[in-house]
């Protein structure tokens, strides 16, 4: 069916749009440069799987991960565990704050290798991208304002499908995805 061939890779790729900045598909590699000054480097796809290298480009030092920096996989957070590549931030009392270490400043000078994305398509987002399509082709076959799935209905619609906010997508798929999604992070 010619509605399927186009429906299906369309909604994929508005849901996966809508998960960024998580990778929903094989891990990929990535290197980016961050500007320094901060508490934490913050990389630009989830979750991560893997540091590959961090390097200072002012002098082209790569820092051991073992022993400089540690990361939150679920949120992208590069953090310093130690001084030597950071400035330290002491109090009045010459004692260290909760987060005593900042990257070293300067533009664009710290260089991240490393890569990301899930080994598979969580289940979740597959049942979600089947439930759209088969809204969507309720809605075609059908022309209602009403779609049922199994326990789940709802009547609130626009243009014939069920909606929240500004996604373009149904409650439920919203709703069962929002875990995935970060409107708040911005590159």
């Amino acid at each position: 069916d010619g509605f399927l061939l186009q429906t299906i890779p369309n909604v994929s790729a508005q849901i996966e749009a809508w998960c960024l900045p998580y990778r929903l598909q094989a891990p990929l590699e990535a290197t980016e440069k961050h500007d320094g000054g901060s508490e934490n480097l913050i990389v630009r796809r989830l979750p991560v799987t893997a540091i590959a290298e961090v390097k200072d480009l002012d002098d082209d030092s790569v820092l051991d991960g073992a022993i400089d920096y540690d990361f939150v996989p679920e949120s992208g957070l590069l953090y310093l565990r130690t001084g030597t590549q950071a400035s330290v931030i002491a109090g009045e009392s010459g004692i260290p704050q909760s987060s005593p270490y900042r990257w070293g400043t300067g533009r664009r000078r710290w260089s991240v290798k490393y890569s990301a994305g899930m080994a598979a398509v969580p289940a979740d987002v597959k049942q979600s991208t089947l439930e759209v399509i088969a809204m969507l082709a309720a809605r075609r076959d059908l022309s209602a304002s009403v779609v049922a799935l199994g326990d789940l209905s709802t009547s609130h619609t626009r243009g014939g499908m069920p909606l929240k906010g500004d996604s373009g997508m149904p409650f439920i798929t919203e709703s069962r995805l929002a875990r995935y999604h970060n409107a708040g992070i911005t590159f």
